[in-house]
């Protein structure tokens, strides 16, 4: 007998991701994800970690910040896995959450880590 192909279960996945890339790469300025474009695009965490759904926007500003941006310090490096752009620093990071991912931060320079202009 030959065998079982489960080739329905990696199509689902592939199609899940894909409309979770989707909604991290927002069209217009009004536009807020639930999903944390930097989690999503991290192939390191568990699947149910990357497409982790917040209950609102707000909710996952207020995660971004305390996850990805009060930790480290402000001329971390890194990339951005979703869209390939290299951010040289922290404000490049939230400058770029903002611009391409609708991830906003309404919290003060000095809270975030970030010194004043």
């Amino acid at each position: 007998m030959p065998k079982r192909q489960n080739s329905a279960l990696p199509e689902n996945r592939d199609d899940t991701f894909s409309q979770a890339i989707a909604s991290v790469c927002v069209k217009t300025e009004k536009s807020r994800p639930t999903i944390c474009f930097i989690c999503l695009g991290n192939s390191g965490l568990p699947e149910n970690e990357r497409l982790r759904m917040y209950k609102n926007p707000g909710s996952l500003n207020r995660y971004f910040v305390n996850r990805h941006i009060k930790l480290f310090p402000n001329d971390m490096h890194c990339k951005c896995n979703i869209c390939g752009e290299d951010l040289e620093s922290k404000k490049a990071l939230l400058n770029h959450a903002e611009r391409v991912h609708g991830t906003v931060s309404c919290l003060p320079l000095q809270a975030l880590g970030l010194p004043l202009p």
